[in-house]
C-alpha cells in the first residue's frame, strides 16, 4: 500500500509501519508522533483539529508528552486511530479533504525526520528482562560457568517464565551515552574494583505493554497480547566481569538498557507471525533436539497456549561501528 508522503525505498516507516514516538523541535514541545517516510505526523496537531473526534475516543491522550496515556487506552483504541492514520495517509484516500489537500493542517502537522529530535516514549515503571530460548540459556550457561550444560540448568527453567526486574531507572532512549560503570570483580580470588573491562550488549525484543492487571490478579496466556501496546529493539549492556561476581544482578545490568525510539504496534507486525518451534521452551514435543528426557514437562495449565500462532520470524542483526 502506497502513501501520498514520500517514502523513500530504504525507509523502514512504510505505511504498513506506523511506528508511535515522542518528538520535539527547536519550535515544538515534545508530543507524540507516527513516524511515515521521512516525515513525522503530528499526533497532537491532529487531536486539536478535531481529525481523531468521529472516533469516540479519549483525543486528551494523543496530546501528552509521552505515550502512557494513549497505551493505557487498549487496543481497540489503537486499532481505531491506526485504521484511521492508514486511511489518511494512503495516495489513494478517500479523506484527501482532511489532510493531504489541506494545505495548512498538513504543512502544520507533518515534520521532517532530520529536523526533529527523539525522546524516551514511555515512562517506564517497571522492566522485566526475560531469560528464554535454549540456545541463550546455553550460551549463557558456559559463560557464566565455562564447561556448564543445558541440563544442568535450574530445573525451574523448564517450568516456569525465568525472568528478574529492574533497571527501569536507567532505560534511555537510542543515542543517549552509555557510561563504562565501576565496580568488584575478583582476579586470583583477591576483590578488585575498578572500571568495568568486559563491557557488552545483548540485542533483544522488547514490549511495551499498555494496560496492565488490578494488584491480586493475573492475565491469562490467551489475553496476554491484548495487553501488548507495541515493540522496540533494545540493547541490554552488561559489565560480564562484575557480573561473575554478584550473587544476583545488580551494577552488571543496571547501569543502562538503551531502547529504539520508535514502538512497532502490535498489529504492524501481523505479516510475520509464525508458529512457534522447536527452539521455544514451551513447545514439549520438540524438546530432545535440545535436552535430555529428564526435562521434558507438561507445561502447567496456566502457562498452556491454545494459539501456537503466536511467535514472529524477525531476523536481527547487530553490527559495530568501529569509530
Amino acid at each position: 500500500m502506497a502513501s501520498w508522503v514520500n517514502v523513500p525505498d530504504d525507509s523502514d516507516f512504510s505505511l504498513h509501519n506506523l511506528p508511535y514516538g515522542i518528538f520535539s523541535t527547536s519550535q515544538l514541545s515534545p508530543r507524540i508522533g507516527v513516524a511515515i517516510g521521512d516525515q513525522v505526523l503530528d499526533l497532537k496537531t491532529l487531536a486539536q483539529a478535531g481529525v481523531f473526534d468521529e472516533l469516540k475516543i479519549n483525543t486528551d491522550t494523543l496530546q501528552e508528552t509521552t505515550l502512557n496515556g494513549y497505551a493505557s487506552q487498549g487496543n481497540a483504541v489503537h486499532r481505531k486511530v491506526r485504521q484511521k492514520l492508514k486511511d489518511l495517509l494512503k495516495r489513494d484516500t478517500e479523506l484527501g479533504n482532511v489532510l493531504r489537500d489541506h494545505g495548512q493542517l498538513r504543512d502544520k502537522s507533518l515534520v521532517a525526520l532530520d529536523r526533529v529530535k527523539m525522546h524516551l516514549p514511555m515512562v517506564v515503571g517497571d522492566y522485566t528482562d526475560h531469560f528464554i530460548g535454549l540456545p541463550h540459556a546455553k550460551t549463557s550457561a558456559g559463560f557464566l560457568k565455562p564447561g556448564s550444560t543445558i541440563e544442568q540448568l535450574l530445573p525451574s527453567f523448564w517450568d516456569a517464565p525465568a525472568a528478574y526486574h529492574g533497571r527501569s531507572s536507567t532505560v534511555v532512549v537510542s543515542g543517549t551515552p552509555v557510561h563504562r560503570p565501576k565496580g568488584q570483580t575478583r582476579v586470583d580470588g583477591a576483590t578488585v574494583s575498578g572500571l568495568c573491562q568486559k563491557l557488552d550488549f545483548e540485542v533483544e525484543f522488547a514490549a511495551f505493554i499498555s494496560t496492565g492487571n488490578d494488584f491480586g490478579s493475573s492475565i491469562g496466556v490467551e489475553d496476554a497480547e491484548e495487553h501488548i501496546f507495541g515493540f522496540v529493539l533494545l540493547n541490554d549492556w552488561s559489565a560480564r566481569d562484575f557480573q561473575k561476581n554478584e550473587i544476583g544482578p545488580f551494577t552488571s545490568k543496571n547501569f543502562a538498557t538503551s531502547i529504539s525510539p520508535w514502538i512497532v504496534p502490535l498489529d504492524a507486525l501481523e505479516p510475520f507471525r509464525t508458529t512457534l518451534t522447536h527452539g521455544d521452551v514451551s513447545n514439549r514435543e520438540q524438546m530432545p533436539l535440545y535436552a535430555s528426557n529428564e526435562f521434558q514437562r507438561q507445561v502447567p495449565d496456566y502457562l498452556v497456549q491454545k494459539n501456537t500462532n503466536s511467535a514472529y520470524d524477525i531476523p536481527v542483526r547487530a553490527t559495530l561501528d568501529g569509530k
